[in-house]
């Protein structure tokens, strides 16, 4: 995007704010905005309503989606279709509100599984050797009881 000087903040701010109110992201509010995003945070940081209007109209795009998806679940509940209306529920949330709904996956390293079937397989080596040493005691001391009499 090309730097150039803008004229009217108030009409890119206008349409900033119009774009974040129906679920866009910043780097499309300011594509259409006709501003580069650098630009755009170094103005947020400048003016603390800028950033409060910007918050203000990410939430009212979450409290909107909410909003929609209690109308969805009650018209699917109402028709009878409860499990549907749970699953188109869940599918919404965790793709538009993936902050508060978003399944967090924990993905393990590979190596740390081999790491841990290692330590595992130790343990229970270890146990085998403890019980071996234990009946090879007994039987010692067996020897040595037959010895002495």
């Amino acid at each position: 995007m090309a730097y150039r000087k803008i004229e009217n903040w108030d009409e890119v701010i206008e349409k900033i704010i119009s774009v974040l109110k129906i679920g866009g992201t910043l780097t499309e509010a300011c594509s259409y905005a006709g501003v580069d995003r650098t630009t755009l945070f170094k103005k947020i940081k400048k003016d603390d309503k800028l950033a409060t209007k910007i918050e203000d109209a990410k939430e009212f795009y979450r409290l909107w989606i909410k909003q929609e998806m209690y109308k969805i679940f009650i018209k699917l509940k109402d028709e009878g279709n409860l499990e549907s209306a749970l699953k188109h529920l869940q599918w919404l949330a965790e793709r538009k509100l993936r902050d508060e709904f978003a399944t967090k996956q924990v993905i393990e390293n590979e190596s740390d599984k081999i790491a841990k079937e290692k330590e595992e397989v130790l343990k229970v080596l270890v146990e085998i050797a403890k019980e071996d040493d234990k009946s090879k005691n007994k039987k010692r001391k067996g020897k040595i009881k037959k010895s002495n009499k």
